[in-house]
């Protein structure tokens, strides 16, 4: 079951915790515990009682605060941590400490962010996404950023690669960044200037990392699934649109990638999967031909892109038919990673499915491939494949 523990509000700023929680709760997080003073919390459990809170004694985070949250943090997987707590000295005091001792991937925001500056040694090997707007860069780098595109691309690349830190620096356009890998982002709306739309960007980057999407994945999936939902709730609001609309729409946004209308458009490559096992729990791979251009001789799953034309369930089961000879298997998605291949500025879309098929069914290969087996997730760990492939069997449930 996946956890995430949120450290975020104070009695000024309530609706940060709830803009994580619930936003993280709609991407597919099955518990969201916030640990807040408790005029937060208990706000927070009045507006959403799916939130599990822990009442902090207080107006705001404090150090003495930091023994209970230490102890809840071992009960999650992941961490956010910085909406709405405030610049007080011992705020500051106490986040640093937290981050500090805290062995989970996590999101730091806003005022989590304004404690590091000057103390980025903090971060040193810990699994982390930063997710500054402009004045926060400002802040934790001493540069500033300007509208070009090529500038924030700069600064965004060369802070990640010197911090080794994955960052999302908000604007515009989103621009993702760790060591060598760069991301545009131009997924989301001019109406969402709006305080809370950073928020719940970091409420879906936390529920990502929980479900153990990789740093850079779940900086790049969270920035694009924040701004299309922002995108389809402003067709409707326009000027009226707030960030709590997004918690409507966010389901929207992940089915238009899990469930994408026909066609692939522009750079985006939407490329399917399917895993199926028998009653023994032995999975099917197939090897490669040795003359195919990509990935030769290396070992697969049934699927392959989503044509044109197509939607995605029925793409992933024609691909399957094509190269295993079996009709009409039920599919279900267990998972979808997205990843930016710089070099040619291409944004690929994993999507994994699951199915079950009775006995060891008659397999009958397409030219694409020359072998298949029967394996264990072990096994097929063992043999040489492409990495998204080795990434999504390890999340099979």
């Amino acid at each position: 079951m996946g956890k995430l523990l949120v450290v975020a509000g104070s009695k000024k700023y309530t609706g940060s915790p709830i803009f994580n929680a619930v936003s993280a709760l709609k991407s597919g997080c099955d518990l969201v515990t916030v640990a807040a003073p408790k005029r937060v919390a208990d706000i927070c459990v009045c507006a959403y009682p799916d939130i599990i809170t822990a009442p902090l004694k207080g107006d705001f985070l404090h150090p003495d605060h930091v023994p209970e949250i230490l102890k809840l943090a071992k009960d999650n997987k992941a961490l956010v941590i910085g909406g709405g707590l405030g610049r007080e000295k011992e705020t500051l005091a106490a986040i640093l400490e937290i981050i500090k001792k805290v062995d989970l991937p996590m999101v730091v925001d806003a005022d989590a962010l304004r404690a590091l500056a000057g103390r980025m040694e903090v971060l040193e090997g810990k699994k982390v996404i930063l997710t500054p707007h402009a004045d926060e860069f400002f802040a934790i780098s001493g540069e500033r950023v300007r509208e070009e595109v090529e500038n924030r691309r700069h600064l965004a690349q060369r802070f990640a690669a010197y911090h080794h830190v994955v960052i999302i620096l908000k604007g515009h356009i989103d621009i993702v960044a760790e060591g060598d890998e760069v991301y545009e982002n131009r997924s989301g709306s001019v109406y969402m200037t709006k305080g809370g739309f950073g928020d719940t960007l970091t409420g879906i980057c936390g529920a990502l990392l929980f479900r153990g999407t990789n740093l850079f994945g779940a900086a790049c999936a969270g920035a694009y699934l924040n701004g299309k939902a922002g995108e389809l709730a402003a067709i409707n609001k326009k000027e009226g649109v707030l960030a709590s609309d997004i918690f409507e729409y966010l389901p929207k946004a992940i089915e238009s990638v899990l469930y994408p209308e026909p066609a692939v458009l522009g750079n985006v490559v939407i490329l399917q999967k399917a895993i199926l096992a028998d009653k023994e729990g032995k999975i099917l791979t197939l090897k490669r031909s040795t003359k195919d251009r990509a990935r030769p001789g290396r070992w697969d799953f049934p699927g392959g892109r989503l044509e044109e034309g197509e939607k995605a369930p029925e793409g992933v089961k024609r691909e399957i038919k094509e190269e295993t000879g079996l009709p009409g298997i039920q599919v279900t998605v267990f998972t979808a990673e997205v990843e930016y291949e710089s070099a040619k500025e291409r944004t690929w879309i994993y999507i994994g499915y699951k199915s079950r098929v009775k006995d060891k069914p008659k397999i009958n290969l397409s030219c694409e491939h020359e072998d298949y087996r029967w394996v264990s997730k072990e096994e097929f760990l063992k043999l040489e494949s492409a990495e998204f492939l080795q990434r999504m069997i390890k999340k099979l449930p």
